[in-house]
């Protein structure tokens, strides 16, 4: 085997390029960096930056590194952690990879008959030595690597510098590699980590594309050309990140969830775009699927299954866990008891009434925010939600929870092949867009919710409460509306699916009936919306066309329903909260 190679950095930077390099290694856990493992790009060839600190001056605008720590081979020929990158054999074109490159064994041997000088053999030096010969042919460097990497079998991902050519070309097949976007010029990464706080978008290649790092001046393309495994141009989505430095208002954590929602889709992305979700958690995809959760985690749950059952085929219950019976558990489900906090007293209750009354279980996959909580310890595997925190709000944890089961249900669709590519790849690609949406939504939110504020709180004075309906995929986050409204307002809200008002709750609706409609993101209204107009009520529609009170649906349908409600129906409930809130009835909401 070629050997297992770790995480690497790759940039063109022409002012702060060791800054960036060394940055990106520190954040991959490589504190210590002592330059060992950097190669810059030189006029005549590749510049192994040798022991100490990265502070010499650079050659050059572009650079790779790998983290120390990772696998490879030293001059003297023996695998250590601080070995120096491959290079070729005249010194002219460098490799850094990660991943294993499985018949560079084979490889390295035919290399060797036709002289080149291999001190290893593993994936990264195969390469450089593979492009060396393409590059002699009179191949441009970015042909040469894709004709070379034709030649490998296995997974990796890689970055390449040649001397004579101002460009780094970066490729992957069946391991991550992203890309970060800022003025300051483009960044990657096999680790979506390393990129924190040094760009302000990413974007993942898909299997086979090639990425240019250039030089030219033209700016248009920010110095990054993107061909797919058909060598065409393409434009990848880019998700938006938010930096670090910049720490969010008090009070306004739009830019904090857009980040946190950033990380979690990069951290998950790349199992979720290859189907190994569920190998990755350690569980067999499942058959039946039975989901235990209280309040806000509930609603995620409801949003969830439908994306199991639509995409991964798998057959789906929710149950709210202070209702749950054991009776209904059957052998050998999949449990996912999703609780943010990790110590929610029903949802261990309904764990221990299904373990008194069968006396065993079938796999349990928890969903939380608190890997070493209680609930956690009880777990087959764990879904770290890993951004959100102990002092997230009811609609931060939702939407995060929503996003885990987005994950197991296209890595399920993914697995089975339930669904052919033109299919599946653009809900990757919508997938990749939402940390962006949400932070325009909440932007919009801010300027209408301000204005409809005054006129709610009048209507409310005067009224019990207020309605939430929606329907489909936005039903679900309807209900989390209504909950969010509820707890910060601390006026009665109640929540309805739309194409059920007829049936009793519409003779309730009367002239200035405080009524919340959540669309879909359809392009059509929610006939509801005529219905009860009809009879007088105050409707505020959150939808994508301009009638609706909060236009904050950029694209629509999506399976997993209209995120940007819940951010955009969170900030009228703030507004909404700031003058009734006391302190004897805060207007915080709980999160279990």
């Amino acid at each position: 085997m070629g050997g297992h190679v770790g995480a690497f950095v790759a940039a063109r930077r022409p002012r702060d390029l060791l800054d960036v390099l060394s940055g990106g290694l520190h954040r991959l856990g490589d504190q210590g960096c002592d330059g060992s493992g950097v190669v810059l790009l030189g006029p005549d060839r590749v510049v192994r930056h040798g022991r100490g600190r990265l502070t010499h001056p650079s050659p050059g605008p572009f650079g790779i590194a790998r983290a120390r720590g990772t696998s490879g081979t030293g001059d003297d020929g023996v695998p250590g952690q601080d070995a120096p990158l491959p290079v070729d054999c005249t010194s002219k074109v460098a490799v850094v990879h990660e991943g294993t490159v499985e018949n560079a064994p084979e490889i390295s041997a035919l290399l060797r008959a036709r002289g080149h000088r291999l001190r290893s053999g593993d994936g990264g030096e195969v390469v450089a030595h593979l492009v060396e010969e393409e590059l002699a042919l009179g191949w441009d460097l970015s042909a040469a690597v894709r004709i070379s990497t034709g030649r490998l079998r296995g997974s990796w991902a890689l970055a390449v510098l040649a001397a004579g050519h101002d460009r780094l070309v970066l490729t992957a097949r069946g391991c991550p590699l992203v890309v970060g976007f800022d003025a300051a010029g483009p960044v990657a990464s096999s680790e979506f980590a390393a990129l924190a706080g040094c760009c302000d978008a990413v974007g993942f290649l898909h299997d086979d594309d090639l990425v240019e790092f250039h030089d030219g001046h033209d700016g248009h393309d920010g110095g990054v050309r993107w061909f797919d495994h058909h060598e065409r141009p393409v434009h990848r989505p880019r998700t938006r990140t938010a930096r670090p430095p910049r720490p969010p208002a008090p009070g306004d954590p739009a830019e904090a969830q857009a980040g946190a929602v950033a990380r979690q889709i990069g951290e998950w992305f790349p199992a979720v775009r290859s189907g190994t979700v569920w190998e990755r958690l350690g569980l067999p995809v499942p058959e039946r699927v039975r989901f235990l959760a209280c309040g806000s985690a509930r609603n995620a749950a409801d949003a969830a299954a439908r994306v199991l059952r639509r995409f991964g085929g798998i057959d789906c219950v929710v149950t709210a866990a202070s209702e749950h019976d054991p009776e209904s558990t059957r052998p050998g489900e999949t449990t996912i008891a999703c609780s943010p906090s990790g110590e929610t007293a029903a949802v261990l209750s309904a764990l221990d009434a299904d373990a008194a009354h069968r006396g065993g279980r079938g796999p349990l996959l928890v969903v939380t925010d608190a890997p070493g909580s209680p609930l956690a310890r009880r777990a087959d595997a764990v879904l770290d939600l890993g951004g959100p925190g102990p002092t997230a709000d009811a609609s931060e944890t939702f939407t995060a929870q929503v996003l885990a089961g987005v994950f197991l249900g296209l890595s399920a669709a993914v697995s089975r092949a339930r669904w052919p590519r033109a299919v599946l790849s653009p809900l990757l690609e919508e997938l990749l867009a939402v940390p962006e949406a949400l932070h325009l939504a909440a932007d919009t939110a801010d300027v209408v919710a301000h204005d409809l504020a005054p006129r709610l709180a009048a209507r409310l004075a005067t009224r019990p409460g207020l309605l939430v309906v929606g329907r489909g995929a936005a039903l679900p986050h309807a209900a989390q509306a209504a909950l969010d409204l509820g707890e910060l307002t601390h006026h009665w809200v109640q929540c309805h699916p739309s194409g059920e008002l007829e049936h009793g709750l519409l003779a309730l609706v009367g002239p200035g009936t405080p009524v919340v409609v959540v669309e879909d993101g359809a392009p059509a209204p929610d006939p509801v919306v005529h219905e009860v107009s009809a009879r007088g009520a105050d409707v505020l529609r959150v939808g994508r066309d301009g009638g609706c009170a909060f236009p904050v649906l950029r694209s629509g349908p999506h399976p997993w329903g209209p995120l940007e409600s819940t951010v955009a129906l969170r900030r009228l409930a703030h507004h909404l909260a700031a003058p009734a809130a006391t302190p004897a009835t805060p207007a915080t909401p709980v999160t279990v």
